[in-house]
This record gives structure tokens, C-alpha cells and sequence, in this order.
């Protein structure tokens, strides 16, 4: 199995878990290697356990210049794999299932649900 099958799977299954509060997701503070360098802007950082893996999903704003002063801001769901607050594999696929994934983790830490009962 290819690793883009692996994420899709295994994405797949951290949205069935987060259905059913299975795993929790949490807000967090971006690792520093992700923004060394860079210009990006990270709105929402989410992060939780599985299988004793730190795993984290996030937003990445950034600038696509279309010449040397012209740009747009563009905008990714990235999952991602963290060991010792590094981030040690990024997953950035246009990815239905990833957008779902982030919805439904943003979802339950919003809150949201506790506003209804």
C-alpha cells in the first residue's frame, strides 16, 4: 500500500473516532519548524494521540506570489505526524476526507455540541 492510501485510510479512521469522541482533539501552538523561515500564518493548530502517535491537523495561509510584487493568499489543510515537537511528516493532498477531518475535529473542539444539550 502506497503512503497517500495509507493517510487516506487512516484518515478515514480518525474521522469515524472523532464521530464517536473516541479521540480528542485539541488546540495547540504550532511546532517551531513549522513557520522557521517563512511567512506563513497558521490560524488553527489541532493536535491529539492515536496510538501513541502525536498526530496534528492544520490551516497554512501563505502568500502565492504571481510575479516579484503581485500575490494572493492561499490557504491548505495539512496533516501532519509530530515526534519531540517536530513535525516529521507533512500529508497536503486537496484531500476530501482531510477537509472533512478538520471540520469535525474543529467541530468538537469548538464546542459546539455542548451549546445543544
Amino acid at each position: 500500500m502506497d503512503t497517500v492510501s495509507k493517510f487516506e485510510n487512516l484518515i478515514n479512521i480518525l474521522i469515524q473516532q472523532t464521530n464517536s469522541n473516541t479521540i480528542r482533539w485539541n488546540i495547540g501552538i504550532p511546532p517551531k519548524n513549522l513557520s522557521y523561515g517563512t511567512d506563513d500564518f497558521f490560524p488553527l493548530f489541532l493536535y491529539t494521540e492515536y496510538q501513541s502517535q502525536s498526530l496534528g491537523l492544520y490551516l497554512r495561509r501563505y502568500r502565492y506570489y504571481h510575479d516579484e510584487s503581485e500575490y494572493s493568499w492561499c490557504e491548505d489543510t495539512v496533516f501532519c505526524i509530530i515526534k519531540d515537537d517536530y513535525i516529521v511528516y507533512k500529508y497536503e493532498k486537496n484531500s476530501p476526507a482531510l477537509l472533512d477531518l478538520f471540520d469535525k475535529a474543529s467541530q468538537q473542539v469548538s464546542g459546539i455540541d455542548n451549546l445543544f444539550k
